[in-house]
């Protein structure tokens, strides 16, 4: 991507705050999302992780691999949850 490199050859200047912020949080959510697999793969019965990935097939229900603000909201409100918008995207 011409931002990252030009001509094959990486940038000198610095990157821009929110793009370093990005970054951190994207690296720190995939590792908690890396040891959250391990924990559920080593802990539990594979009747639970079953039970786990039809609940989560549930709730994505664009089949993308990842729940959307708006499919955590639907699914809240279906299991009668009373969280505010503000908590929903929170919980994300």
């Amino acid at each position: 991507h011409p931002w990252i490199k030009k001509d094959g050859v990486a940038s000198d200047s610095p990157l821009d705050d929110l793009v370093k912020q990005g970054l951190k949080q994207f690296s720190a959510m995939n590792k908690l999302k890396k040891r959250a697999f391990q924990v559920m793969g080593t802990n539990l019965k594979k009747e639970e992780l079953d039970e786990l990935k039809k609940m989560f097939e549930a709730v994505d229900t664009d089949g993308s691999g990842n729940i959307s603000i708006a499919e955590l909201r639907t699914a809240m409100k279906k299991a009668g949850s009373k969280f505010t918008d503000q908590e929903v995207e929170e919980m994300l």
